[in-house]
């Protein structure tokens, strides 16, 4: 199985680090060619496939907005993901593919497919051949067209056309409840290929959907979404509800124009504080490098925003070591306002010169949080829980400055 406590540093990425793909120290099975964000839905298809089956891998992560020439030469395609075998050196492309080829290559480990002859095999062909798993009836086609009023990129839609396509949604969701409505597809508790090619659609459409169109898949589906988030794969390689709306707020405009929706709120657990931490102070030069770079603060601040984020890495780690969640207690500011004691032993003009400056580097650390909170995105620099305990970790230490 893949590891998923241990970390590499991925250098030229802000943050840099990445889970370490090979289980212990055997040669890898395959190369996986990937997005550098974790937001393509195809090559997390893949991804989860290699989790589950427990197949070491090494990864090559493609910058989708300016792809290598040797990648455009390699994949005819030039799309994400591809991979090639160790094997025989074959290279495949588009996730169908791949995942096809990984239950052929690899018959020892736990298949996508289930045995022929089996009600187990008959669900899931039948979800297939019914068009859940994709296309323009599924959940997710429809769900999509919901989200963004008919298609990315459309110019806006009618409230009567938004009332179609939600009753659109309504009958692709009763048909994929018969599949859904008590767990995952195949109904032997087993994950499958039909889990696997819906499940990053449907995370991302069960955190958009809620908070931009007010629609809630949990409501039918609620057991299959439960019976994934019980699989230590998905675990592995699931986004955060916070990071798919920022994306989808962030670079298609949905919700831009009005007031921000207030995003899910999901309890921060001991082992995403200790994960959060470790990912923070291993990789501190290059987050504070990014935040000096994409915050507006300026760089004399750097030693403000690094005693910041020192401070919020400590305070994860206690958080976890306690046992509770980076909300429960509020951590002591780096640069705090002067004592009693300090205050008796100042003159006045020294008194105000002291918290003028500890005022501003509060004030430069506030916003590096600020910035640190809606930068992290899951899975890119770390599990969906590592992700939710860094945010609370970061509301606490900005309440805790003024």
């Amino acid at each position: 199985a893949g590891a998923a406590a241990e970390y590499q540093a991925r250098p030229g990425e802000v943050p840099s680090a990445a889970a370490v793909p090979a289980a212990g120290n055997d040669e890898p099975a395959l190369h996986l060619y990937r997005d550098t964000n974790a937001w393509c839905p195809f090559c997390e298809r893949v991804w989860l496939a290699l989790e589950h089956k427990g197949l070491p891998y090494e990864t090559d992560y493609i910058d989708l907005q300016n792809k290598p020439e040797w990648y455009k030469e390699l994949v005819p395609t030039a799309l994400v993901p591809a991979v090639r075998f160790s094997a025989d050196g074959e290279l495949v492309w588009e996730s169908m593919a791949i995942l096809e080829q990984l239950d052929e290559r690899f018959p020892g480990t736990p298949p996508l497919m289930p045995a022929d002859g089996t009600e187990a095999r008959e669900r899931v062909e039948r979800f297939v051949a019914l068009g859940c798993a994709e296309g323009d009836a599924s959940v997710a086609g429809v769900g999509y067209k919901l989200l963004t009023g008919g298609g990315f990129g459309s110019s806006g839609t009618s409230d009567e056309e938004l009332a179609a396509l939600r009753e659109e949604l309504d009958q692709a969701v009763e048909t994929a409840e018969e599949f859904m409505g008590a767990g995952l597809v195949a109904g032997d508790g087993k994950l499958s290929l039909a889990d696997v090619l819906i499940a990053p659609a449907m995370e991302r459409l069960e955190a958009n959907l809620k908070t931009f169109r007010g629609y809630d898949l949990r409501e039918k589906l609620g057991p299959w979404f439960d019976a994934m988030a019980r699989e230590p794969a998905y675990q592995r390689v699931k986004g955060d509800a916070e990071t798919h709306n920022t994306v989808v707020r962030q670079l298609f405009g949905i919700g831009k124009d009005g007031a921000l929706p207030a995003p899910r709120v999901d309890l921060a657990s001991p082992q995403g504080c200790a994960e959060a931490s470790l990912r923070l102070s291993t990789n501190l030069e290059a987050v504070v490098g990014d935040a000096i770079k994409n915050s507006g603060v300026d760089k004399r601040h750097k030693e403000s925003i690094e005693e910041h984020f020192l401070a919020l890495a400590e305070h994860l780690q206690a958080a976890a070591a306690r046992g509770e969640s980076p909300a429960a207690s509020r951590p002591p500011s780096p640069f705090p306002r002067p004592t009693i004691a300090q205050i008796k032993a100042m003159d006045k003009d020294a008194l105000e010169a002291a918290k003028a400056a500890a005022a501003e580097k509060r004030a430069a650390g506030a916003a590096a949080l600020a910035f640190l909170r809606n930068r992290v995105s899951a899975p890119r620099d770390m599990t969906a829980d590592g992700a939710v305990a860094l945010r609370a970790g970061c509301d606490a230490m900005i309440a805790s400055l003024y």
